[in-house]
């Protein structure tokens, strides 16, 4: 498994174990799709912000994101 976007089906089991519905999932879901996107262009080396950067290999280590990852940085 490589780095790629989070899948549809592991949002919306998240959002099902922890009760998030309706409005609350649509904003969770738009908010897990950006954050992904941030993080994929970091680890390709691809994001405008970082300092020097000129492409190549991911310069972050690439790991699937659990529910225990997002409870602990999230909160």
């Amino acid at each position: 498994m490589g780095l790629g976007p989070i899948p549809f089906t592991s949002i919306d089991r998240y959002a099902l174990r922890h009760s998030i519905a309706g409005d609350d999932f649509d904003f969770f879901q738009k908010m897990i799709r950006a954050m992904d996107r941030v993080f994929i262009e970091h680890a390709k080396g691809n994001a405008p912000d970082v300092p020097g950067n000129s492409g190549g290999k991911p310069k972050l280590n690439a790991r699937e994101m659990t529910p225990e990852m997002f409870d602990a940085v999230f909160g």
